[in-house]
């Protein structure tokens, strides 16, 4: 069965560009693309076409993961939610005011 790999994380850390005309090697991650728009479209092109390569069977599985990833995801932001009300953070109210606001509140 074939595997396939799809991330969008950031490259590893360790993998590096080498070249063989004693250019020193850089790694992936420092390499600026020259248009980032360009780039990122491409990973999409790129992503499309792994799917469409895919198994019924893979593609299934991959949605499963991909459906437990938002799920973390959506977790994840709720315990930001709850940390930022515990802490009593309002965002919307500037500093100044809230500052000001506790003085009273003492």
């Amino acid at each position: 069965m074939l595997k396939h790999d799809i991330s969008f994380g950031p490259a590893p850390a360790s993998s590096s560009v080498s070249f063989s005309c004693a250019i020193p090697s850089v790694p992936v991650s420092l390499i600026k693309p020259l248009n980032p728009r360009t780039s990122i479209e491409s990973n999409h092109r790129d992503y499309i076409q792994r799917l469409l390569t895919m198994r019924p069977t893979e593609l299934s599985k991959h949605a499963v993961e991909l459906e437990k990833r938002s799920m973390q995801l959506t977790r994840a932001a709720n315990r930001e939610i709850d940390r930022k009300e515990a802490l009593n953070i309002n965002l919307a109210q500037p500093a100044l005011e809230r500052q000001q606001g506790s003085r009273f509140a003492k």
